[in-house]
């Protein structure tokens, strides 16, 4: 009698392969993600650093930091243009008159536009935030100190020297004060 050989692969052969495929796409997933997450990261805090030279350069050309007194100290603004005037969640106002005094010393001025999830999935949490933090006699006079703050896309990227850290749900959130 006469055997017949089969020629092809077994239901567990396939399914060993169709697993180890499944398991490499995945690792690759999620090393894109993180690299993606990490190159937005470090172009946001390029762009802070790009804001911090500006606010800096304002500073020594008009004696003060820029500044928008129409809302009260310690009000934040989004830095660059957002297609809803707003950023952070569509919580922060953007103002033009910020955007006119960094444009004398940045191109754009920029915005950054990255999605970066809030617990809870309350929104967006988009944008570089600024404020005069004090302004002499209260609430008028030279701004003569200022604050940044961003947040960045999960914990493995760190913040720009100086910046002090902080949480919201899995993503890092940066704050940098002048002196």
């Amino acid at each position: 009698m006469k055997r017949i050989k089969n020629k092809g692969f077994t239901l567990v052969e396939l399914l060993v392969v169709i697993s180890i495929i499944g398991l490499l796409s995945t690792i690759i997933l999620v090393t894109v993600q993180d690299t993606r997450n990490k190159a937005n990261n470090t172009k946001k805090n390029q762009l802070v650093g790009q804001y911090l030279r500006a606010a800096e350069l304002y500073r020594d050309k008009y004696d003060t930091y820029p500044d928008d007194t129409s809302k009260t100290v310690n009000y934040d603004w989004c830095l660059g243009p957002y297609s809803t005037g707003k950023c952070y969640g569509g919580f922060i106002d953007y103002s033009a008159v910020l955007a006119s005094s960094f444009s004398e010393f940045i191109s754009g001025p920029p915005a950054d536009n990255t999605f970066i999830p809030y617990p809870g999935g309350s929104g967006n949490r988009n944008g570089i935030l600024y404020n005069c933090s004090a302004r002499l006699n209260g609430t008028t006079g030279p701004c003569t100190k200022y604050r940044f703050a961003w947040a960045l896309i999960g914990t493995k990227t760190g913040c720009i020297s100086g910046a002090t850290l902080g949480l919201i749900g899995n993503n890092r959130l940066c704050y940098l004060s002048s002196n």
